[in-house]
């Protein structure tokens, strides 16, 4: 999915102020949010046939090319910075357990508790509005047949 700039939540000068990134991860779904607006749902449909993550993760941060989003890059403006702050991971250490012991919903397992299974309605709202108003490019569209999951998710 792409996202077009705009107004609201996603500006067309992402340097303009600090966003917050999160990402949910667990069993049942995976969810991309920008300031606390989920922008990509991806459902575990693994039973239905759909490939499902399932390795573990790393985190990268960096500066990102924004040719496809927004134009073309002026790179003889650079050096370019990149200012982080408040960054924070809750994960289980995928290597170190019984991989069985990261889906067991405990208090350091929040994400794994019943309410982050599928999106809260306000939540499943604000979805459908950045879809409707920004979405610029959706592979389901032109593919849904070859792909499983453009029948499933949303």
């Amino acid at each position: 999915m792409e996202l077009q700039a705009g107004s609201n939540n996603f500006s067309s000068d992402p340097t303009a102020d600090f966003h917050t990134y999160d990402i949910l991860w667990n069993q049942h779904q995976i969810v991309f949010f920008v300031d606390d607006t989920p922008i990509r749902v991806f459902k575990n449909n693994s039973h239905m046939g759909v490939n499902y993550l399932s390795q573990s993760m790393h985190i990268e941060a960096s500066i990102w090319n924004s040719a496809n989003w927004l134009g073309p890059v002026d790179w003889s403006q650079g050096p370019f910075t990149a200012f982080y702050q408040k960054f924070d991971i809750d994960g289980c250490l995928y290597q170190d357990l019984n991989p069985q012991q990261c889906y067991a919903n405990t208090p350091t397992n929040f994400w794994n508790a019943e309410k982050y299974w599928q999106l809260d309605p306000d939540q499943q709202g604000k979805h459908e509005d950045v879809r409707k108003k920004y979405m610029s490019y959706d592979y389901c569209s032109k593919n849904n047949e070859s792909y499983p999951e453009c029948s499933l998710n949303s």
